[in-house]
């Protein structure tokens, strides 16, 4: 574990603070690290905490009118207890367990009623009023803060693999029996191409379609850009969130990557 002198010098931007989570069976520990701030709560929590996560993803996604309550919920628990020290501050929030799926973005900083529905643009999302990072750990995040990377332009690197049943897959028979069976199976993303497309309209940078989209290309590109947009699907690790997979062309074998 990093001191908390490491975190500031290391990791935190100007005003940013690190929000690190800790979840045991009956508590929840906060670490919180500034410049200037060091705070360290343990708060007892409700055993139905992680149901309250799960149906608040659920509303979420449903777009039921249950999200309401259940998002600021989810702040009076995880965020107002340090509320005050972290309104408006940038936040570098490091989570544990089954609040790795959780949008922090997406809670609500204040109680809404059924009269704020109509326009869901002027809630108070928590994304209003802080800009929000995430890192898995503050060991990695320092260890990756030491890697030499060259400096990012403002520029823009879009990926969009394309999955289809007339993909050829051609390095896939190195692959795994297992990773290579969920690769074949995955639907096609209808408008990821567009996307693409859209961006370029916009924007300066690398647009990069189907089997060019390889991992090979993200991993030696990325450090290059700005802003990262990849269209892509996800392989989804429950019992270990870390390693959970963002997917890429497999047709080009470059780099000796498997494309996950």
């Amino acid at each position: 574990m990093p001191s908390s002198t490491d975190i500031v010098q290391k990791l935190l931007d100007e005003e940013e603070m690190l929000l690190e989570y800790f979840l045991s069976k009956d508590y929840l520990f906060i670490f919180l690290v500034g410049k200037k701030e060091r705070a360290f709560l343990n708060i007892p929590v409700r055993n139905g905490l992680k149901d309250e996560v799960e149906l608040f993803r659920e509303s979420l996604l449903q777009q039921e009118d249950s999200f309401y309550d259940r998002s600021h919920q989810l702040f009076q628990t995880l965020l107002a207890p340090v509320w005050e020290k972290i309104q408006n501050r940038p936040l570098l929030i490091i989570t544990d367990g089954l609040l790795g799926y959780l949008p922090f973005e997406a809670l609500l900083t204040k109680s809404v009623y059924s009269t704020d529905f109509d326009d869901h643009r002027k809630l108070p999302y928590l994304l209003r009023s802080n800009l929000i990072r995430y890192y898995f750990s503050a060991h990695s995040a320092i260890l990756q803060s030491k890697h030499s990377r060259q400096s990012p332009s403002g520029q823009i690197l879009a990926l969009a693999p394309v999955f289809s049943q007339a993909s050829t897959l051609a390095s896939a028979e190195d692959l795994n029996p297992d990773r290579k069976g969920l690769i074949e199976n995955l639907s096609p993303l209808e408008g990821s191409l567009d996307e693409v497309d859209r961006l370029r309209s916009h924007f300066e940078g690398a647009f990069i379609k189907g089997a060019d989209a390889s991992e090979f290309v993200f991993k030696n590109r990325a450090g290059q850009y700005k802003m990262l947009h990849i269209a892509t699907h996800t392989l989804i690790d429950d019992r270990f969130p870390g390693l959970s997979k963002l997917v890429f062309s497999t047709e080009s074998s470059t780099g000796g990557e498997d494309g996950l």
